[in-house]
């Protein structure tokens, strides 16, 4: 009786491997059509980037071309010497496109450069002491950012990657700066 249970059991889970595994070869391709939606948090390499948090959505067309857009906010630095205190922080968001590439050794795995461009703002403040009174600085303006994103597909629906990029602002009182972020998308 233990033994049928066991062979019952062992049916049973292949059968549900073999069915998952079709449905995964089915549709999963991680280039494929339709509607995402993701998120990232990165770290850049200009104070002005540390730390940021970000979301994506976009939709591939059939060619592989994908269309979306993004906003990222990067909460900078304060540095404080003495009485006094220095911050700031940095935000942009615009649309972007590229084109994804799937790997065949690895069908799991999709390559997509793509360049954002759009609006970006920078603001800095000072508070204390610095020369007698607060002060605070900001500039706007147009701003692109060429990357590239990594995605492994763990679902036909979720994965996740790295997405490096650079940001170029236009704008006086900015620094351009390359920023890593580890990014999670749902796709519909």
């Amino acid at each position: 009786m233990i033994g049928i249970r066991k062979l019952l059991v062992a049916a049973v889970a292949s059968s549900m491997s073999m069915a998952a595994s079709s449905a995964w070869a089915d549709d999963t391709a991680p280039d494929r059509e339709g509607v995402s939606l993701g998120i990232l948090v990165g770290y850049g390499s200009d104070g002005l980037y540390k730390f940021g948090l970000g979301v994506r959505g976009g939709y591939t067309l059939p060619q592989k071309i994908y269309i979306g857009g993004s906003f990222v906010y990067h909460f900078g630095e304060t540095e404080t010497a003495i009485d006094a205190s220095v911050s700031e922080h940095m935000f942009y968001l615009g649309p972007e496109g590229g084109y994804d590439f799937a790997i065949p050794a690895v069908p799991q795995l999709l390559v997509r450069p793509y360049l954002g461009l759009g609006y970006a703002s920078f603001h800095a403040s000072s508070s204390g002491d610095v020369v007698g009174t607060a002060l605070a600085v900001s500039s706007s303006g147009f701003a692109l950012w060429p990357s590239v994103t990594g995605l492994y597909s763990f679902t036909p629906n979720i994965s996740a990657g790295l997405d490096a990029r650079v940001v170029v602002p236009t704008f006086s009182n900015s620094e351009a700066a390359f920023v890593l972020s580890l990014t999670g998308q749902y796709k519909f």
